[in-house]
């Protein structure tokens, strides 16, 4: 009788090991052979990498790998050094393509090496738009072939809707003249009006379709899988060319 007990708790455990094995092989050979699809941004972009990485899970041709840090931006480089970060993760992923969203906490003095400049002044736009010309740059330089650079929605309050104006401009002009970046405008996308701020669209049906959250700032979910949805549309696009 103990023989036998032994014998079928021998069994049962054998069985229950087999399917944590077979899973976790399945995983790491699903991944094989995936160029890597990397997400980069601050907490606008959070929301937004989840929708990404479900759409994509099931994608023969790519792996997200996603890094969302809130509170950061390219003026507080003493906080997150986002151009030492992105070329770590670039030399360690060895992506194919990148998508970037940053910019929401930016609208704030600029601290730099020979002092602090101006929120919006001319020597400030002038730094910033050196900042995001480099992370471009630096993903150019790791090899990856396809940059998608997303602009920043129009936003509720005036004194950040202006920033939104002076940075997606920035991040256009610094964008056109390097090969291989692409723009995504998200004002056409998220607003009935493109500069003017909205909670939400018109859906299919015709009825609103709620897609920024209540701060005026981020994305609802909504909002974070229609995002989702141009972002690959966008990346499609772009590998076409």
């Amino acid at each position: 009788m103990k023989r036998l007990i032994l014998k079928f708790l021998l069994l049962a455990a054998l069985i229950a090991a087999r399917p944590a094995g077979g899973l976790a092989q399945s995983n790491a050979a699903g991944t094989q052979g995936k160029a890597v699809f990397l997400i980069l941004g601050d907490s606008v972009m959070k929301t937004i990498s989840v929708s990404l990485e479900r759409d994509l899970a099931q994608s023969a041709e790519f792996r997200p790998v996603s890094f969302a840090s809130i509170g950061s931006g390219l003026c507080r480089l003493d906080l997150l050094n986002w151009h030492e970060k992105i070329k770590a993760l670039a030399e360690t992923e060895k992506p194919e393509a990148a998508v970037m969203l940053i910019g929401s906490n930016d609208n704030q003095p600029m601290q730099t090496e020979k002092g602090v400049l101006a929120n919006g002044s001319d020597e400030w736009q002038a730094e910033y738009a050196r900042r995001v010309g480099k992370c471009m740059d630096i993903l150019i330089a790791a090899g990856v072939k396809n940059i998608i650079w997303v602009s920043l929605p129009d936003m509720r309050e005036a004194d950040k809707q202006e920033h939104v104006q002076i940075v997606n401009r920035i991040f256009a002009q610094e964008a056109a003249s390097r090969p291989g970046v692409a723009i995504l405008d998200t004002q056409s996308i998220f607003s009935r009006e493109p500069g003017k701020f909205t909670m939400y669209v018109l859906g299919p049906d015709g009825r609103p379709l709620y897609v920024r959250a209540q701060d005026g700032v981020h994305f609802n979910r909504e909002g974070a899988n229609r995002l989702a949805g141009r972002i690959i549309k966008k990346l499609d696009e772009v590998r076409k060319k």
